[in-house]
């Protein structure tokens, strides 16, 4: 692939409302069907996995907010953030202080529509600049969220390109959020190149390509692949955040980081590091879960939550930079082949390196879940929506630090160093693991 048709499938994907499910997503694999080859599977609404349930697919047929003069001042058809995704349905005529119970906005980037989710709990609501917002008058108002929940499916894609060896590179990303440039589309981009250049010749892994949504295609694909996969795999790869202006491209490594992959990045000394963490990521966080601990890596050059437009409509095409796009594929694809060059098979990859003896009694925690993060909403230790902005604002303290907890309870790691390492007090940390205990999300021996 080169600039112009990077160009070309960003212009094309950049439009479609995506989300977990729904008809944007489907319509983005046909997009990337023409350059990746990928047999898509649907997965039912309603299939459980562990705590996880695949929702009701969703889609938008239309929706505004019109004054008393019948002038539209918000159209999802200007932009497909004006609407919470999964946002149920909405109709009537409120004044503006009823009108206030349904408005999002960000104060820290005035100019910008937030992003905001809410797949698992049924909330209705329209995302708008803050500048829009505070400019608005007591009026009557005329509003409609014409969307719908119903029983359809959700769309994964797979690829593979056969090597000389059956060990296999997972290379994924993911398709969920609507029209972000960075966040969204750098991911399954790069992934299309670095598809095109292996194609082209012989490679000595087997490389399995894989697009679905966050966090619950993940542990969806997990479910039916993880046998499959779990003795096959050299290392894997997320892509994401992959086409802002930052300098640098980054690696962040897997739960344990001493992959052979791993260990290769840290020696090539002209990629930046990032310690593995599951706060914040992507399906990284599911694939390197104690119960999963896959040799998943994740590369990255302008990240998340580390630049103003993220999750907001200013991460857009032109913050999107085409040549920094093609410069992390370029990148990424030559310490893939270079990795190749001096590999010679795969590392253990085991949990037993970060056991650390105790001259106490030693105890240890095991996580629960089988593939991937559990689904901390229904134990109510998870934020009920993904916004910090004027309104939904929460306190992820705990949850993160529940986060951590998780992937460190692998059985074999002590309590006694979790605590250490994680820095938290005694007294809180004993709490939290009493709530993940007697909820079943871990087990203590």
């Amino acid at each position: 692939m080169n600039k112009d048709e990077i160009n070309i499938l960003l212009n094309d994907l950049f439009p479609l409302n995506r989300s977990i499910t729904g008809n944007g997503l489907r319509e983005s694999f046909k997009v990337l069907f023409e350059y990746v080859p990928f047999d898509l599977k649907e997965i039912p609404s309603n299939l459980n996995i562990g705590d996880w349930t695949v929702p009701h697919e969703w889609n938008v047929e239309e929706a505004y907010i019109k004054n008393s003069k019948n002038e539209k001042i918000l159209d999802y058809e200007d932009s497909n953030l004006h609407v919470i995704n999964y946002s149920t349905k909405l109709q009537g005529k409120f004044n503006l202080k009823e009108l206030n119970n349904y408005l999002y906005s960000n104060p820290q980037v005035p100019k910008a529509i937030p992003y905001i989710t809410s797949y698992y709990d049924k909330i209705s609501g329209f995302c708008m600049d803050h500048e829009t917002y505070k400019s608005l008058r007591e009026d009557n108002y005329e509003i409609l969220i014409n969307s719908e929940h119903f029983l359809g499916s959700m769309t994964i894609g797979e690829c593979v390109l056969e090597g000389e060896t059956k060990e296999e590179v997972l290379i994924s990303s993911y398709l969920c959020h609507p029209s972000m440039g960075n966040n969204e589309l750098s991911g399954p981009i790069v992934l299309a190149y670095l598809y095109d250049a292996l194609k082209k010749q012989k490679n000595k892994y087997t490389y399995r390509f894989v697009i679905f949504p966050e966090t619950i295609g993940a542990i969806t694909y997990l479910s039916y692949s993880y046998e499959k996969l779990k003795d096959i795999i050299n290392y894997g790869l997320v892509l994401t955040c992959l086409g802002g202006p930052t300098q640098n491209i980054s690696y962040k490594e897997s739960r344990l980081g001493n992959s052979g992959f791993d260990k290769f990045i840290k020696k090539t000394g002209n990629i930046d590091i990032r310690e593995f963490t599951p706060i914040n990521g992507s399906n990284e966080r599911h694939f390197c879960f104690p119960t999963v601990d896959f040799p998943i890596g994740q590369f990255a050059r302008t990240i998340y939550q580390q630049y103003p437009e993220y999750h907001t409509s200013l991460d857009n095409k032109k913050f999107v930079n085409t040549d920094n796009l093609l410069k992390s594929s370029a990148e990424i694809y030559k310490t893939i082949k270079n990795y190749e060059k001096i590999s010679n098979k795969k590392e253990k990859n085991s949990p037993e390196a970060r056991r650390v003896k105790s001259k106490n009694k030693e105890l240890f925690s095991m996580a629960t879940s089988e593939f991937g993060e559990p689904f901390l909403s229904k134990y109510d230790l998870y934020p009920k929506q993904n916004f910090d902005g004027a309104k939904g604002k929460s306190d992820r303290n705990e949850t993160n630090d529940i986060l951590k907890i998780l992937s460190m309870s692998d059985g074999v790691t002590n309590l006694n160093f979790i605590e250490n390492k994680l820095k938290i007090e005694k007294n809180y940390f004993h709490l939290l693991l009493e709530k993940l205990e007697s909820n079943g999300l871990i087990k203590i021996n």
